[in-house]
């Protein structure tokens, strides 16, 4: 009897719960109306509702966050860090702007991309001069809003293991180019000429750190060209360019 009883108030709770359940996907109450987006910059919080995909007067519960993460991520600058729901009628939107950090330049085109190596877009023309130029890379294939690919998985290791720290250091507005064709002998050109050279593709948050540390006192001794090696963080060297001399004078025979 008393398992009976039991088993009976079970069925009653789980009705009442679906009651509930119905009530709540029916009810006005829970009908979108106000809808906010956090973490935008330069894109307007309009567009990325739009984007969305959410309409006023959806019912919150209904909402499928999957589809409308998909739908946000279809604009590759957009990385979406949450969609919360604030009950009764409240959606917040919280977004990451992606930001263009590096290009490769390949077969024609000017692939840009973030410091995660995801890309953004693919133009014709450079047109994110203050964007460093990634060299050596071994391209096989790009997307728009995919991450790029190499026929050496290491290589791109080594460019997230780059850029993060060079945006970290805030050192990617002094240099032009980053060449990473031998994993071993990893070198930067910096704006102004100077050969940077970084070695194997190890510590290298410290050495970026410590390019960062040293490129004051270099400007001010005015050794902005030559080469400055670093791939021994404990031994770091400068070597100015080597002069040319031109012989313009004829050997005279005697």
């Amino acid at each position: 009897m008393a398992r009976s009883k039991g088993r009976n108030l079970v069925y009653i709770l789980l009705f009442a719960v679906v009651i509930t359940f119905l009530f709540l996907i029916g009810s006005r109450i829970f009908e979108v109306k106000d809808i906010t987006v956090t973490g935008n910059q330069k894109l307007n919080s309009k567009i990325i509702i739009k984007l969305s995909g959410i309409i006023a007067g959806q019912n919150i519960f209904k909402l499928n966050t999957k589809n409308i993460k998909n739908n946000l991520e279809s604009n590759p600058y957009v990385r979406v860090i949450s969609i919360q729901r604030r009950l009764p009628s409240q959606v917040n939107i919280i977004i990451l702007e992606r930001k263009s950090a590096a290009v490769i330049e390949y077969l024609g085109s000017y692939i840009v991309m973030d410091q995660e190596g995801f890309i953004l877009e693919v133009n014709k023309q450079l047109l994110q001069p203050s964007s460093p130029i990634i060299s050596g890379m071994k391209m096989i294939a790009f997307h728009v809003g995919q991450k790029v690919q190499s026929s050496d998985p290491y290589q791109v290791k080594i460019l997230d293991d780059l850029l993060i720290p060079i945006y970290e250091c805030d050192i990617a507005g002094m240099l032009s180019e980053i060449n990473i064709d031998e994993p071993n002998n990893i070198y930067f050109i910096t704006r102004e000429g100077l050969q940077v050279m970084m070695g194997q593709a190890n510590e290298l948050s410290y050495k970026i750190s410590l390019l960062k540390s040293m490129i004051p006192e270099l400007r001010r001794q005015g050794k902005t060209s030559g080469i400055l090696d670093i791939s021994a963080i404990n031994c770091p060297v400068y070597k100015p360019l080597p002069d040319i001399k031109i012989n313009s004078g004829v050997n005279k025979k005697k």
